[in-house]
């Protein structure tokens, strides 16, 4: 009898073992990995919008300004662009500046077995339909915001808008930061 594995199955299984299992020796476990025992006690968090060009990089960069000790996020898009300049405005506005992130699939990320503690999707409800559901010990979590890239109105109220969402991106990290 013939077992197949794919490396997405062999990686979700690493992670709970890793997760689950205190007391086995976690440092022969990352050997196959190649991750370090420290970056996989962080909890890995998937930010994931349309574009992966504001929202998701948003998030991705306040939890990792805010809460990197714990977390390790990334971000990823499903149709992903470049970053929308009005973003890379109001979060340089802040002192984080996203203008060099790269934008990803998140299709990619999927079919590279990647593992994920939380997939957090930015995106409106239908867009966050179309997110591949990635295995255990992932959890699932919807939060919708408004689209900056279909803003309209002058260079100013588009960056007033967009400012808008940056600010209810940072204060739903906030609160999620402290609830997990």
């Amino acid at each position: 009898m013939t077992f197949h594995y794919s490396l997405r199955t062999f990686r979700s299984s690493l992670a709970f073992l890793i997760i689950h299992s205190q007391f086995l020796n976690i440092s022969a476990l990352t050997t196959y990995t190649g991750q370090t025992m420290e970056s996989d006690m962080k909890k890995r968090v998937l930010f994931v919008c349309r574009h992966n060009s504001a929202r998701s990089q948003m998030a991705e960069a306040f939890l990792n300004q805010l809460d990197g000790d714990r977390f390790k996020a990334e971000s990823a898009g499903l149709n992903p662009k470049t970053i929308l300049p009005a973003a890379a405005t109001v979060m340089r506005e802040i002192g984080l500046d996203i203008s060099d992130q790269p934008t990803r699939s998140v299709n990619d990320l999927y079919f590279e077995g990647e593992v994920y503690d939380y997939v957090i999707t930015v995106c409106d409800d239908d867009s966050a339909k179309e997110c591949p559901e990635f295995d255990y010990p992932c959890r699932h979590l919807r939060w919708s915001f408004d689209e900056p890239s279909q803003f309209e109105g002058s260079p100013e109220e588009i960056l007033e808008q967009t400012r808008q969402v940056r600010d209810q991106i940072r204060l739903r990290i906030f609160q999620w930061r402290d609830s997990s």
